[in-house]
């Protein structure tokens, strides 16, 4: 049974496993490594276990060797942290409200981008990608 139907609640020691696309996992995976770069309070760092996360980008990369395209899988896992970190820049200077018109032309450029190189992913893997209408 379920803790959602048992009435037990979910501890902090519970996982919730969801199956993903390879495009997805590497995509949250890649997040997660930006804000281990970005983080600078200790506090915030507590939530992202930034050598645990490091392995796991490394891993990833080892594992990728099932794919006849190792090669490109990883220029990918690079491609899509290097477009996180500017998301976390342009996104940062959106709460800071210093910010233009084309810096939001931009976030949704590499937002685009960001999907491209998902979908390349689950292709890659043989998963489907998840449609977005914003993308052409």
């Amino acid at each position: 049974m379920s803790p959602m139907t048992s009435g037990k609640s979910l501890n902090s020691d519970t996982h919730i496993k969801v199956p993903v696309s390879l495009g997805e996992f590497c995509d949250r995976l890649c997040i997660l490594k930006v804000k281990a770069d970005k983080l600078s309070s200790q506090g915030s760092l507590k939530a992202v276990d930034a050598e645990e996360l490091y392995q796991t980008w490394l891993r990833c990369g080892q594992d990728a060797a099932a794919f006849s395209h190792k090669g490109d899988y990883m220029v990918l896992l690079k491609r899509l942290t290097d477009i996180h970190s500017e998301l976390w820049d342009l996104e940062t200077s959106v709460r800071n409200g210093t910010v233009g018109i084309e810096d939001y032309v931009r976030i949704t450029e590499k937002n685009n981008d960001r999907h491209a190189v998902k979908a390349r992913l689950d292709l890659m893997a043989g998963h489907l990608s998840e449609p977005k209408e914003y993308h052409a």
